[in-house]
């Protein structure tokens, strides 16, 4: 019962358009250059990597506070080039970018209250 309650929640979270924009080596440039001087987030994962998966948990609490961020994902083992432009040395990386340009970022997991800290030095909200 537990099992289908859980299920039933994670659909209806999806339904409000709480899902991270997945990127591509091919897609990412032109993305974050289109974005309207609104804060993105791109969260540099692997499969492999717990922390990746644990802060992929955070990023999804912090979707639903901050709706006027956009968020995006990045695998890094399907999409090596963008890891490299971009100086991703560790995973989890977060890059926080505005206006096509890189304003902060993080290396390794990071506690939702140090992203929210984050977000907000770079929001007005």
């Amino acid at each position: 019962m537990k099992y289908i309650i859980l299920l039933v929640l994670g659909l209806g979270l999806s339904s409000f358009g709480f899902s991270q924009t997945e990127l591509t080596d091919e897609t990412i440039e032109s993305k974050l250059e289109a974005n309207d001087g609104k804060l993105s987030i791109i969260h540099f994962y692997t499969d492999w990597s717990g922390p990746c998966k644990r802060q992929a948990k955070i990023i999804k609490e912090l979707m639903e506070r901050f709706p006027y961020v956009h968020f995006y994902r990045i695998n890094s083992q399907n999409n090596p080039k963008a890891p490299r432009k971009h100086r991703v040395r560790a995973y989890p990386t977060l890059l926080f970018m505005q206006n096509g340009k890189k304003v902060d970022q993080t290396m390794g997991f990071k506690e939702k209250d140090v992203l929210i800290e984050l977000i907000n030095k770079h929001t007005s909200h």
